[in-house]
């Protein structure tokens, strides 16, 4: 018969009886662990059942799976790219529809995107931005002078052009 690894304690137990009883092994002491020694062994048991889980697919881990995660890696990073540069052109054609000129496109769009939030669209604030700064659109009001005296100067004299011109020509000579 084989030798069982249990110790018989041939004493009196508790009860009374001469019953044997087994004794159970000493607990091992607590160990603890560094951060580090934790990571890893998270680490592993995650690269452990997520080579399980392809196994159950039929996928090996090595040959099959990290091409397909690098496609689809380049795959989201060119609709990513392609995502911004259909709002950059939507935001500039709302910019165009607003009145704006063609050379302040870039920095009012830029202005406006600065006061998007979570309550206030593109829109709205290009329409905040420009009520703000009417300066930066063609639909503007100007303000027009209409003068129907001769110019005059400071000291309250008016001038005809001719004498306009000598003066500056006088000054630029010294």
């Amino acid at each position: 018969m084989a030798e069982d690894n249990v110790i018989v304690d041939t004493t009196l137990n508790q009860s009374g009886g001469n019953n044997p009883e087994p004794q159970v092994p000493a607990p091992v002491p607590e160990r603890t662990f560094t951060q580090t020694e934790v990571s890893n062994m998270c680490t592993k048991e995650k690269r452990t059942g997520e080579n399980r889980i392809l196994k159950m697919f039929g996928l090996n881990a090595d040959t099959e799976v990290i091409p397909f995660l690098e496609s689809h890696n380049n795959l989201n990073s060119q609709l990513s790219n392609t995502t911004n540069e259909l709002n950059s052109l939507k935001n500039e054609k709302t910019l165009l529809s607003k009145g704006v000129p063609s050379d302040y496109v870039e920095f009012v769009g830029f202005k406006a995107s600065q006061l998007v939030d979570d309550k206030t669209d593109f829109n709205t604030a290009v329409d905040n931005f420009l009520n703000e700064n009417p300066m930066y659109s063609n639909t503007a009001k100007k303000g027009m002078s209409v003068s129907f005296g001769k110019p005059q100067e400071p000291n309250g004299v008016a001038l005809t052009p001719n004498e306009k011109m000598n003066e500056l020509i006088r000054k630029s000579r010294g």
